[in-house]
């Protein structure tokens, strides 16, 4: 087989890690756009790590107590696109590397 003409094909997990990154991340940045707590509280106005898990919960859709994911939920998500990403780079690694 004539390796120049030799189609790259992708594995469909590729394929599949790259449509969920784009849409996590997607997910992520418009909820951590939301400019307040649950609590009405602007997140500017807050600090350390109040501000951090109010950033949290926004990731995980908005405090449990309001019908969010909460906090929990918004580590999943992070977490989630971080491990991704990480397959996605390593996949990408081990092409380049042949």
């Amino acid at each position: 087989m004539d390796l120049q003409r030799r189609k790259e094909c992708v594995p469909d997990a590729v394929l599949v890690t790259k449509a969920f990154i784009v849409e996590r991340r997607s997910q992520i940045e418009e909820r951590l756009a939301t400019p307040t707590a649950s609590t009405g509280t602007p997140i500017d106005d807050l600090n350390g790590i109040a501000k951090a898990l109010a950033m949290m919960a926004n990731a995980g859709g908005g405090a449990v107590a309001i019908g969010g994911g909460g906090v929990a939920e918004g580590i999943k998500n992070i977490t989630e696109l971080a491990q991704a990403e990480a397959y996605l780079a390593g996949y990408e690694a081990g092409r380049r590397n042949r």
